[in-house]
C-alpha cells in the first residue's frame, strides 16, 4: 500500500497551509520595508520596532489560541485562521499610518507565521502514524516552495503595480483560492477524526486532557525548549541583518542571493531526508544530532570570509532549520502523545515566535555597539551545541522505549 493512501488530500492540505503562511513570514514581508518607510515617513528603527513588537505579541497570543485546536473541528478552525490572515493583508493594503501598520504586522505574524503552519504540522503529526515523519516533512515543503517562488513573483508584480495592490492580491488569493481549496481538501475529514479520536481514547490519550501549565511542567518538553528557540532566533538574525553580514564580509549581494537559493534547495533535501529517518529511527533518536549542522553553519558564517563561506554556512543552517520542522513535532508526539499535540506545539510555536521577535532587536543593538557578527555567530553555535547536548537523555530513553517501525 502506498504510504499516504487515503490521506493524500490531507497531505496537500498541510502543504497548502504552509505555503499560505508565506504572507506572514519575514522573507515576504521584508520586501516592502522601503515602501512603508517612504509612505509613512518612518525610519528603519521605527519599522523594525513595530515588527518586533507585533511578532512578540503574536507569540504570546499563540499560547492562548493555539491549544484550542486540540478540541476544535479542523475545518472551521482553519477557515477562521485563513480569514484572519486575509483580514491582515487587507488591512496592510488599507494602512494609513504606523498604528494600522503595527496592527497589520500583528495579524500577519499571528495568522501567517503562527496559526497556519501550526494547524498544518499539528494535523500531520496527529493523523499520520507509521509515516508521520514523512507527512510532516512533505507538508513543510509548502513553505519552502513559497520561499522559492514568491520573492521573484513579488518583485515582478512591483514592477507594474504599487505595493498596496500586491497586498490586495494576497487578500483575494486567500479568500478566493486558499479558503475554498482547503475546504475541499478536508471533505470527509470528520470520519478520519472520529477514528483517530476513538483510537486515542482507547489508548488513554484523551484530547484536551491537560492544559498549558501541565505541559510546561513536563521535563521532556522543557529539555527541548532551547533547541526549539534556536532556529527562529538564528535564522531571523541571519536574514534580517543579511546586508550587514554581506558588507562586513565583502561578499557580492548577487552571490548571496544565489546562496539563498542553495539554502532553499538544501531545505528540500534535508526535510525529505529527515522525514524518512524519523519513520525509520524515531524522532527522539534524532534530537541530539539534527542541529549539529547549524552549529557548523554558524561557525562558518562567522569565521570564513571567503565567498564560499556564505554558501556552505547557509546550506548547513538550512539543513538544521528544515529538519527541525519535522523532528521536533514528531518527537513531541513520541514523548507526550497526540491528544495534546496542538497544546504542545502552540507553546513551541509561541517560544519560536518570541525568539524570532527578539532576534532583530538584540543583534541590532550589538551591531550598533560595533560587535562583529562573528561573535554573534559564535554565540549562536555555542547555544545550539548546548541545546543538542541537553537532549541526549531524551534520545537514550526514546531508544529504549520505542520499537523501531517497520520500513
Amino acid at each position: 500500500m502506498a504510504p499516504f493512501s487515503g490521506n493524500l488530500r490531507l497531505l496537500v492540505f498541510g502543504a497548502l497551509l504552509c505555503f499560505g503562511s508565506a504572507f506572514g513570514q519575514t522573507f515576504f514581508i521584508g520586501r516592502f520595508g522601503d515602501s512603508w518607510r517612504e509612505a509613512f515617513e518612518l525610519g528603519h528603527g521605527a519599522v523594525g520596532g513595530l515588527y518586533s513588537a507585533a511578532t512578540m505579541i503574536s507569540g504570546l497570543t499563540m499560547i492562548w489560541l493555539g491549544p484550542r485546536l486540540d478540541s476544535s473541528r479542523l475545518l472551521p478552525f482553519t477557515l477562521l485562521a485563513i480569514a484572519g490572515l486575509a483580514a491582515a493583508t487587507a488591512l496592510m493594503a488599507l494602512s494609513w499610518g504606523p498604528l494600522a501598520l503595527g496592527l497589520a504586522f500583528f495579524g500577519l505574524r499571528f495568522a501567517g507565521q503562527g496559526l497556519l503552519p501550526h494547524i498544518a504540522i499539528s494535523s500531520m503529526a496527529r493523523y499520520f502514524q507509521a509515516f508521520r515523519g514523512r507527512a510532516v516533512s512533505i507538508a513543510a515543503l509548502g513553505q519552502t516552495l513559497s520561499e522559492a517562488t514568491l520573492p521573484g513573483a513579488t518583485a515582478l508584480l512591483l514592477g507594474f503595480m504599487d505595493w498596496r495592490s500586491v497586498w490586495w492580491l494576497a487578500a483575494l488569493a486567500l479568500v478566493l483560492v486558499f479558503a475554498p481549496f482547503a475546504a475541499w481538501l478536508l471533505r470527509g475529514h470528520d470520519a478520519r477524526h472520529a477514528r483517530w479520536l476513538a483510537d486515542s481514547r482507547a489508548a488513554g490519550d484523551v484530547p484536551g486532557r491537560t492544559g498549558r501549565l501541565a505541559v510546561l511542567r513536563e521535563p521532556d518538553f522543557l529539555l527541548t525548549l532551547p533547541a526549539t528557540m534556536a532556529p527562529g532566533f538564528i535564522g531571523t538574525w541571519i536574514f534580517f541583518h543579511q546586508l550587514t553580514l554581506i558588507e562586513s564580509r565583502g561578499w557580492d549581494p548577487a552571490w548571496f542571493a544565489t546562496c539563498i537559493a542553495a539554502y532553499a534547495a538544501a531545505c528540500v533535501v534535508a526535510s525529505l531526508s529527515a522525514g524518512w529517518m524519523i519513520d525509520r529511527l524515531g524522532a527522539t533518536r534524532l534530537l541530539p544530532v539534527f542541529q549539529l549542522p547549524m552549529v557548523a553553519g554558524c561557525l562558518v558564517l562567522g569565521l570564513v570570509w571567503h565567498p564560499s563561506g556564505a554558501l556552505l554556512g547557509l546550506v548547513l543552517v538550512g539543513v538544521s532549520m528544515s529538519s527541525g520542522w519535522s523532528v521536533l513535532p514528531a518527537a513531541w508526539v513520541e514523548l507526550l502523545g497526540t491528544g495534546r499535540i496542538a497544546t504542545v506545539r502552540s507553546l513551541g510555536t509561541a517560544i519560536t515566535v518570541l525568539a524570532s521577535g527578539v532576534s532583530p532587536w538584540l543583534v541590532g543593538v550589538l551591531i550598533d555597539r560595533d560587535v562583529d557578527l562573528a561573535w554573534v555567530a559564535a554565540g549562536s553555535a555555542v547555544w545550539t551545541l548546548a541545546a543538542s547536548l541537553l537532549m541526549l537523555g531524551l534520545a537514550q530513553r526514546g531508544r529504549r522505549a520505542r520499537a523501531l517501525p517497520a520500513p
